[in-house]
């Protein structure tokens, strides 16, 4: 039995999770539009990437592929993705996106 989301499958997927608590897929969604979709400095490639990170080191598979599926759509080469969760300053990406990512870790793993 799942002990961290009682009444989901274990494991649970982003299906459930909106099931349970559907009062809090809409807001979600609408954030990842905003966040994921509309202008930035950083193409869509380039924030699927970040999400991609954040999901991988959450060890959320189910993220992370989504993600990495969907950066790839938008030219990033699905090669950099493993890599990246080993080491962000020997990854072949942007130099632009390595103090991002490096604070995306940061965040993710040490947010206080």
């Amino acid at each position: 039995m799942n002990t961290k989301f009682s009444g989901l499958p274990d494991p649970p997927a982003l299906g459930d999770g909106f099931a349970k608590f559907p009062h809090g897929a809409a807001p979600l969604l609408a954030l990842h539009d905003v966040v994921l979709r509309e202008d930035s400095p950083l193409t869509v490639g380039e924030r699927e990437l970040i999400a991609a990170y954040v999901s991988g080191l959450n060890a959320c598979k189910y993220c992370f592929n989504a993600h990495v599926g969907i950066a790839k759509a938008y030219d990033m080469d699905e090669a950099i993705f493993k890599e990246l969760l080993k080491e962000v300053d020997t990854t072949p990406v942007d130099d632009k996106l390595k103090p991002i990512l490096k604070y995306a870790k940061k965040l993710t793993l040490e947010p206080a």
